[in-house]
């Protein structure tokens, strides 16, 4: 078996979506057949729904699976991903609401009679990414030296690690023969 080519019943949900996606922009060129059917028909509908609900809910893997590999048209698939897209797009909108609405709230909290509720009110407006006034910053600087220099440095460093009774020398390395000991049973 080709190592690239991972079994279905071991293949991630997401992957066999993916591969149903590729599949169908290959088929996008492709003239159909005439007698071919048209649109999502109502059972192709069902199972994208059957494969949308199983992805979202998140039962097991295996039943994701199984939900996904039951899209079997081209117009099946095509429904399920519109479906996600759709989802995608809902879960960010209501994201942004959300985000929006602790703003708003936190807002509030900053003019709260009590000094505590206060301070943290702003501390956590001050967190929020478009005002950053509490985001550690780090300067991370590059120099650029000589590998030699770099050496020398550091030899430099080590002897005056050592006690100064001890006298270091340069040492050479010699190559080392690899001596491999045969295992028995192999």
């Amino acid at each position: 078996m080709d190592p690239e080519i991972e079994p279905l019943h071991e293949a991630a949900p997401r992957a066999i979506v993916d591969a149903q996606i590729s599949t169908l922009d290959f088929l996008a060129g492709t003239p159909l057949p005439p007698d071919f059917p048209a649109g999502v028909g109502a059972r192709a509908a069902t199972l994208a729904q059957q494969a949308f609900t199983a992805i979202i809910s998140n039962p097991s893997e295996e039943e994701q699976r199984t939900a996904v590999l039951n899209l079997r048209t081209p117009s099946a698939v095509q429904h399920h991903v519109t479906m996600l897209n759709a989802y995608d797009w809902e879960f960010v909108e209501e994201a942004k609401k959300l985000r929006g609405y602790v703003v708003a709230t936190l807002l509030t909290e900053s003019k709260h009679p009590e000094a505590k509720v206060r301070l943290r009110a702003i501390e956590l407006l001050g967190k929020v990414t478009e005002v950053a006034a509490f985001t550690e910053r780090k300067e991370i600087t590059i120099k650029k030296e000589d590998a030699g220099a770099v050496e020398e440095r550091l030899k430099a460093r080590l002897k005056s690690l050592l006690p100064p009774t001890l006298e270091v020398q340069d040492a050479e390395v010699k190559e080392i023969a690899v001596v491999k000991h045969a295992v028995k049973g192999e």
